[in-house]
């Protein structure tokens, strides 16, 4: 199979796959988060041409460990989710937790999913969106299908109102169930939404869950 070229320059940001994320009991979900972030004073994932051409060997071992997903996730969980950035791991190892697993710890909850963001470019600033750019389009669009070729997903959520945005239009064209919550980190994760048709962030990510049968 083809590599990806994107994960061929940033190694780190290949998906975080989770121990039980292929299982008897419920079917592969796909999670995509927003984007990543860089320390304060970084400038590598600024310009967006000059990001897809590099690589990660010009950054700081600071500036990895911001991008380092399966790092990221495995901190989390030792942390039981204590540290507010690493929010969106708690919530979701809690909603997948709380859907149907079987568990003595919910914190296990995310190793039950494969997890990546959809933009493949950090956020120009912490705590805000990306501004994206056409080649943040192509270069996300190209290393979804990728993902999807090579992992098998049953199902997808799509954590992010602006990535599910973009996404939809890929994943429109395959026939893999998907749905797009509000960001985890958000408010409107515990709050209802005129335009989620009143309906919380967690409630779309549970109600998706149980109309699709994800626990066999």
């Amino acid at each position: 199979m083809n590599k990806n070229k994107h994960f061929l320059n940033y190694p780190s940001m290949t998906p975080h796959i989770g121990s039980e994320y292929i299982s008897i009991t419920h079917k592969r979900i796909l999670i995509l988060g927003e984007s990543h972030y860089q320390p304060k004073g970084s400038k590598a994932h600024i310009n967006c041409e000059l990001w897809y051409e590099s690589t990660e060997a010009s950054l700081t071992e600071k500036e990895l460990g911001w991008i380092r997903i399966k790092q990221l996730i495995r901190d989390a969980k030792e942390e039981r989710y204590r540290n507010k950035a690493h929010g969106i791991y708690r919530e979701i190892s809690r909603s997948l937790s709380n859907a149907g697993l079987n568990l003595e710890c919910y914190t296990q909850g995310i190793e039950h999913c494969m997890f990546m963001n959809y933009f493949q470019r950090p956020a120009e600033e912490t705590g805000k969106s990306i501004l994206v750019k056409q080649r943040d389009v192509e270069v996300s669009e190209e290393t979804l299908k990728y993902v999807l070729d090579t992992y098998s997903p049953e199902l997808i959520i799509v954590t992010s109102r602006l990535a599910g945005r973009y996404a939809s239009k890929f994943l429109n064209t395959t026939n893999i169930p998907f749905v797009v919550t509000p960001h985890p980190s958000t408010a409107w994760w515990n709050r209802e939404a005129k335009k989620y048709n009143g309906l919380k962030g967690r409630e779309i990510f549970s109600d998706f869950l149980k109309t699709q049968e994800w626990i066999s």
